[in-house]
């Protein structure tokens, strides 16, 4: 026997399968390896019609199981039962057929907020399927527990009204009664329910006359016979929030009436003046009196706007003080028109008067110049007005800038002149300059070696003398060195034009050139070279003709 194997598929445009029979009988749309007897690869399966659905049968052809729509509900049956559906889907409302399990998540059932509340509904049976009970979330962490308002109400109008809620600190209110085992609380009930000491809910009896309206005066008011005695404690005595005490006499507006008394025995219209005590009202004159020892302290007229009187003398009023203080201040400045502001402004002295009076005594007069004053007071002035002794010593001690002469040495950087122009270096021993001259004087003492560095710019003439003694000993004790150096840009000279003397035991030498790598500078270095001899010191003289230099000494 010749058996042929079939594979079968179409195709269209581009050669692109669009069915596919495998050789196992497998139908595949838009796939070539299906894997179940129809095998669709797309995102939707679509039935254009009124009703229907998917059906699933067993291998002998017992029904299972269905999805189904009748264009009204869409309906899911299952285990067999093709007649009553497990799960019905109706405008978003799901009813359920039989008995819920939900498992996994630790078998909690949690509802999530979708536009409205997360909620859980109670119904009633199907032939009168009226929504009774509603646990529903509130935001924040609360609960609310609500019951139908009438038998009619239906899943989609229940009529719900809330008879619990807890919020999320714990509290819990009530709508209706509560009721504890058997006893009703209705106002016949002669128990009550409080809260003990734990805050535990506790039972207790109220008497026989609990109830009976002709023991007790109602809340909504009435009358009482004989004297009322009151509790005085902080936390019982009697509060009146919104009201008043009042006599029932409409026509009684004249005379004394007493409105509060200390005691029994102390009340403001007691005959004896000693226990006459309290508050009173007058009609005529209208005045309110606080009665102390039966003398009228303080009164209010309740007439004359303002008027208050302590012991029969009127007190100034707000207004009447107020107008005072303006007209003392008068208009002042807004930084004295306090007591405390004068006081801080004359700096708090209490004897500001005499103060000022000693200030003014010891003041530096301009308009005379006849005023007497010590020498310690001259010298205070002068040095109050910043001025030198010369403002207090006769013109003849002094030489006048126009020109004159004068005796003695003048020091210039000196204390201690010796000639009768005595002038000493600077710490950058600078001397003198005359003109466009610039005399430097560098003074090395010692028996030690000394190096003078001296350097110039590009364009640089000095003079430059050295001189240099022993104080005792060997064959020449002096010597004197005169010569002129000079830096003309890139050419550098030493011209010596003296050298006499000599110093035992000591050597000069004196090179030139360049400072560093500085092409356009010049340097002279001036080295002594000590080696021994009893040496007194070097003086190197520099006058600068052109230019100026720097110099350093090691």
């Amino acid at each position: 026997m010749l058996r042929l194997l079939l594979i079968l598929a179409l195709q269209t445009g581009g050669n692109n399968t669009r069915m596919f029979i495998s050789s196992s009988g497998n139908i595949g749309i838009s796939t070539t390896n299906p894997a179940q007897k129809l095998h669709v690869a797309g995102s939707q399966v679509r039935l254009d019609t009124a009703a229907g659905g998917y059906y699933l049968h067993n291998a002998s052809g017992t029904f299972r199981g269905a999805f189904h729509d009748n264009g009204t509900t869409t309906n899911i049956f299952g285990d067999g039962n093709g007649s009553t559906a497990a799960i019905s889907i109706e405008s978003g409302n799901s009813t359920f057929a039989g008995t819920g399990t939900f498992e996994g998540g630790g078998n909690t059932l949690t509802l999530k907020k979708g536009t409205g509340t997360p909620a859980l509904a109670f119904a009633g049976a199907s032939s009168t399927p009226e929504a009774s009970a509603l646990i529903e979330g509130v935001a924040g962490g609360g609960l609310k527990i609500y019951t139908s308002t009438s038998s009619a109400g239906t899943m989609a109008d229940p009529g719900w009204s809330a008879k619990l809620t807890i919020a999320q600190n714990g509290d819990a209110t009530l709508a209706g009664k509560l009721y504890i085992g058997t006893t009703s609380a209705t106002t016949t009930a002669t128990t009550a329910l409080f809260l003990g000491a734990s805050n535990e809910v506790k039972k207790r009896s109220l008497g026989s006359n609990a109830f009976n309206s002709t023991s007790f005066l109602p809340l909504a008011g009435g009358t009482i016979t004989g004297q009322a005695i009151f509790p005085s404690a902080s936390t019982t005595k009697p509060v009146l929030p919104n009201g008043y005490i009042a006599r029932n006499d409409n026509a009684d507006t004249d005379g004394t009436h007493d409105i509060w008394g200390i005691s029994e025995r102390y009340y403001p219209s007691n005959s004896t003046d000693g226990d006459a005590w309290g508050i009173q009202w007058s009609g005529t004159p209208n005045e309110i009196n606080f009665i102390g020892a039966g003398q009228k302290k303080l009164s209010i007229d309740l007439d004359t706007a303002g008027t208050v009187k302590i012991d029969g003398n009127a007190v100034a009023t707000e207004s009447y003080v107020g107008t005072q203080i303006s007209n003392l201040v008068d208009s002042s400045p807004a930084a004295l028109n306090t007591l405390n502001e004068l006081a801080a402004a004359l700096g708090d002295d209490a004897s500001f008067s005499t103060t000022m009076s000693t200030a003014l005594g010891n003041r530096l007069r301009i308009d005379v110049n006849n005023q007497s004053l010590s020498s310690t007071e001259l010298t205070n002035a002068r040095t109050n007005l910043g001025l030198g002794t010369a403002a207090t010593s006769a013109s003849t001690a002094f030489v006048a800038v126009s020109g004159d002469s004068m005796t003695g040495n003048l020091g210039i950087n000196s204390s201690t002149p010796q000639a009768p122009l005595d002038v000493q270096p600077d710490s950058s021993y600078k001397v003198t300059k005359v003109g466009d001259d610039r005399t430097s004087h560098y003074k090395l003492t010692g028996q030690a070696d000394h190096t003078l560095t001296l350097s110039s710019g590009s364009y640089h003439s000095s003079e430059v003398v050295i001189t240099a003694h022993q104080t005792n000993g060997g064959t020449n004790n002096n010597l004197y060195i005169r010569g002129i150096w000079t830096n003309n840009h890139t050419s550098h000279h030493w011209h010596e034009i003296e050298n006499i003397g000599g110093l035992s035991g000591s050597s000069f030498t004196i090179t030139n050139g360049q400072s560093g790598d500085t092409e356009n500078s010049g340097e002279l270095e001036i080295v002594h070279d000590y080696v021994s001899g009893s040496f007194g010191q070097m003086v190197v003289r520099v006058t600068d003709h052109y230019g100026t230099h720097s110099y350093t000494i090691s």
